[in-house]
């Protein structure tokens, strides 16, 4: 996958959504910045960056994707291969659903994904130092170098949503004392179920997104 490296980009998920949209470049491809002036989180909020953050988005067509992969649940897949990378280098970051990068109890990235056509445009932000106190960071012990290479790497694997999920459903189980929004009220991921195609039951409403 060819990448394209930036000093800094206004958003590496808007600029790489309008190549995709405008036809300058084509899929398979990423970006990566080492700033982000107006990087967008979940939900279309601002993603507040830290004095060194890993921020890059990636373009796959629809096609490459897993066969069987419900692409509302999209951001949890990505978020699970990236966690899967960073845990195998000795973090103990853990995914909040759907699409929450967590270090304990505290926000570390997160993932955000758009479809242009029929592209599907992922986007990950990670925090690498303590500028910021509202955040946690990666670990100082956890390797850095090459963690962008090594997860395109797991994305061009053929993974299979349902393998995806088993592993991420225990790690719910674990997890599940969380709280998410929902038609501005505060939930308790304790009073949802997990479904197999990545959205919590609530009150007998599948619910897909944390707001």
């Amino acid at each position: 996958m060819e990448i394209y490296s930036f000093e800094e980009l206004s958003s590496t998920q808007l600029w790489l959504c309008e190549q995709i949209r405008t036809q300058n470049l084509f899929p398979p491809l990423a970006v990566v910045a080492k700033r982000q002036k107006d990087g967008i989180g979940s939900r279309g909020n601002q993603w507040e960056e830290t004095k060194e953050a890993l921020t890059f988005s990636f373009a796959l067509p629809i096609t490459s994707l897993p066969k069987d992969l419900p692409l509302v649940s999209s951001s949890l897949f990505f978020g699970y291969l990236f966690k899967k990378v960073l845990a195998q280098r000795g973090s103990k970051v853990w995914l909040k659903w759907p699409n929450d990068l967590y270090l304990g109890e505290r926000k570390m990235g997160g993932v955000i994904t758009s479809k242009v056509g029929e592209v599907v445009v992922g986007g990950i932000g990670l925090n690498l130092d303590s500028s910021n106190d509202s955040y946690a960071f990666l670990e100082s012990e956890v390797p850095k170098d090459g963690l962008l290479e090594e997860y395109l790497g797991e994305l061009s694997k053929e993974w299979r949503w349902k393998q995806i999920f088993s592993n991420y459903e225990i790690e719910f189980k674990l997890k599940s004392d969380f709280i998410f929004h929902h038609e501005g009220e505060r939930v308790s991921a304790l009073e949802a179920t997990l479904c197999e195609d990545g959205a919590l039951l609530f009150r007998g409403k599948k619910v897909y997104s944390a707001r």
